[in-house]
């Protein structure tokens, strides 16, 4: 019934606004790290790329009496007064990234979301709509859902620009207002997609707040796993586990909401006089191999598994497996959702005309 783009659009728009939520909270806590105490710092030091280049850097002279090279961004008497002064926090300590990270990071999220976008305007087959959609806002959920995917390509491309390019600088201000914004416009475009299938009223497997749960928790998940899909290929001359165990901590917790939530829509659907047949070809019809072994084995448990062993020796490959798994299972939950459309009891009308005469015939008895 829905073409493969529309899946397409939930999948990578999921995915992209989840890893924009997840890029701007670590943008915020690094943001002292990486761009403050400018003053302490060489103009090459003070851009993104500067960052991105992380390991050698020359120290300024107010530092020392000749520049000299130095490993990570700081001396250490420079980064001794950077703590007295500014005192940096647990959370900034156990998030630190180094900025080529980052340079990896941005990109594949603004990727994400531009294919998303790309998904969404080849299935509605006339572009405009989306641009009248747009410049003629009503007051519903798809206008929401519309304007947070703007703003959230547009802090993205920001972000993207300024990790890739040299000569830019910015102040930590400039990177808490922008990550403030892409906090929030990812959260809602995470949320949207769940929101948009809700919407449709011919779908009653679809009429429930569960749905849009289930579809931002998982969001979420996958834009944890395209941070770390990208942070598998950064290679820096320190090995920051640390901060990729919390991420993989993070991402734990979500599988088991995630899991928690879809189990109670199969449930909700399978208590249901109108919705038992959708859910039954979830748990035990003809999605019931996508669905067990799509999402809950390959998507669910065996990256919660995972995850529990990141290590220093070969965090790079773990990494990649864990993420390509994460975003294997959200893909295909998102095939299997849309796919019980087609069970549903409104769009099969001869088992609709048997329900309502048996539903009268009880009502006469």
């Amino acid at each position: 019934m829905f073409s493969m783009l529309v899946v397409g659009y939930l999948f990578l728009g999921g995915a992209g606004a989840g890893a924009l939520v997840v890029l701007s909270l670590l943008e915020c806590a690094n943001a002292q790290r990486r761009f403050g105490y400018a003053a302490d710092r060489t103009r090459l030091g003070r851009t993104f790329a500067g960052r991105a280049m992380g390991s050698l850097r020359v120290e300024s002279s107010r530092h020392a009496g000749a520049p000299h090279y130095y490993e990570g961004g700081y001396s250490q008497a420079a980064a001794l007064e950077a703590r007295r002064r500014h005192g940096r926090g647990g959370i900034s300590r156990a998030l630190a990234l180094p900025g080529a990270f980052f340079s990896y990071a941005w990109p594949a999220c603004l990727l994400a979301l531009a294919l998303g976008v790309l998904c969404l305007v080849a299935d509605l087959g006339r572009p405009d709509r989306l641009f009248v959609l747009i410049l003629h806002p009503q007051p519903t959920a798809m206008t929401v859902g519309a304007y947070a995917l703007v703003v959230a390509l547009a802090v993205s491309v920001a972000f993207s620009v300024g990790a890739t390019f040299d000569g830019i600088e910015i102040t930590p201000a400039i990177v808490y207002a922008l990550g403030c914004v892409g906090l929030l416009s990812g959260a809602v475009c995470a949320a949207y997609t769940g929101v948009l299938l809700s919407s449709l009223a011919s779908i009653l497997f679809w009429q429930t707040w569960l749905l849009p749960a289930l579809f931002a928790v998982s969001s979420f998940s996958c834009g944890i796993a395209l941070v770390m899909l990208a942070a598998a290929f950064v290679q820096a001359r320190q090995v920051f586990v640390r901060p990729l165990r919390w991420l993989a901590r993070a991402d734990s917790a979500l599988i088991v909401v995630e899991a928690v939530a879809l189990a109670a829509l199969v449930a909700w659907g399978l208590a249901g006089e109108g919705t038992r047949l959708a859910a039954h070809a979830l748990f035990a019809g003809d999605l019931r191999w996508t669905f067990w072994g799509g999402v809950v084995v390959l998507g669910l448990a065996v990256p919660f598994a995972m995850e529990r062993f990141v290590a220093h020796g070969n965090y790079s490959t773990q990494l990649l497996w864990v993420a390509m798994l994460v975003l294997l299972g959200g893909f295909v939950l998102r095939v299997c959702i849309v796919g019980t459309a087609a069970y549903d009891v409104t769009q099969m009308p001869d088992l609709m005309y048997g329900l309502a005469g048996s539903i009268s015939g009880s009502a006469a008895v």
